[in-house]
């Protein structure tokens, strides 16, 4: 598979064209979070042969949208089609079955259920906007699709107001769209990295560690002064709100056993300059391999 990590170029850009902690949230959560966990966790044991059709018809299944398919494979295989449109089935945790032994290898069983060659046109499309609305807001997806006017012949026959970007306006849009229904309702494997087990990947207390950073390096540098990092304190989801207690005590070793903290504390707690965290990053101009100071000497 030949898609990149993200580089240091996407933090740069991150707090260069956004001024917010929601916006910068949000960008490195595209364009930094990205792909991690999927391209280091893996997939295999596909029922479709991304090489072989690559090598028969290049136009029609170009390498780099099949890389960026198998990439993001997790939460279009196990969500949409093992759970929300029963695609395909598996052992989940509200069946009798589960747990099941790991070393059984029905375990992982997945099965098909639905022909996605057999289904209508309308069916294609109506599963296949979802499809190109996900694709769209994950890492590189801009790349590979583009939004088209309503008043357009394609949306006028298909209800889509996206379609691929490396092929015409033409009936190649549904096949192509069927075969990306039928790779997704055969789902193959993952690694936990690309799961909500990937804690248990050691990799995922290195790349968590830069988004950390970043912050700090927000909060100190006198260049961000300006910035609007106040927390949006009107979130639904529970964990999110400014006010919420997070269920995970003993972090800190001078507190009270057993005191729980809300994200209100934390982020007092947990700014740099506060001096009350028990770490400091040793210095703030190396980001991988690459050399950047976002602080303009300023972060000591």
């Amino acid at each position: 598979n030949t898609q990149t990590l993200p580089r240091m170029t996407n933090y740069v850009n991150c707090v260069g064209n956004y001024s917010t902690l929601a916006d910068i949230e949000t960008c490195m959560e595209t364009n930094l979070h990205g792909n991690l966990h999927s391209l280091n966790g893996g997939a295999w044991g596909c029922t479709t042969d991304f090489e072989k059709l690559n090598a028969e018809n290049p136009r029609m299944y170009p390498r780099k949208i099949l890389n960026f398919l198998a990439v993001d494979s997790f939460n279009p295989w196990y969500k949409y089609s093992c759970q929300e449109y029963n695609w395909a089935s598996s052992v989940v945790n509200t069946d009798t079955a589960w747990p099941c032994d790991l070393n059984n290898a029905t375990c992982g069983e997945v099965t098909n259920v639905v022909d996605m060659y057999n289904i209508s046109e309308a069916e294609v499309w109506e599963y296949g906007e979802e499809m190109l609305g996900f694709y769209s807001s994950a890492y590189q997806g801009n790349e590979i699709m583009t939004v088209v006017s309503e008043d357009s012949g394609f949306y006028n026959k298909t209800g889509s107001n996206m379609m691929w970007t490396h092929l015409p306006d033409t009936d190649e849009q549904t096949h192509f769209m069927r075969f990306v229904l039928n790779f997704l309702a055969n789902p193959g494997f993952v690694g936990a990295a690309a799961t909500g087990s990937s804690p248990l990947d050691p990799l995922f207390w290195v790349w968590h560690g830069a988004y950390d950073k970043l912050v700090h390096v927000l909060r100190m540098a006198s260049k961000y002064e300006d910035y609007d990092l106040d927390w949006d304190p009107s979130s639904s989801s529970y964990g999110a709100n400014w006010t919420n207690v997070l269920p995970v005590g003993n972090i800190f070793a001078d507190a009270p056993t057993g005191k729980f903290f809300s994200n209100r504390a934390l982020w007092g707690l947990e700014n740099p300059e506060n001096e009350h965290i028990e770490y400091i990053y040793d210095q703030f101009t190396n980001w991988g391999t690459e050399y950047w100071d976002p602080c303009d000497g300023d972060c000591q």
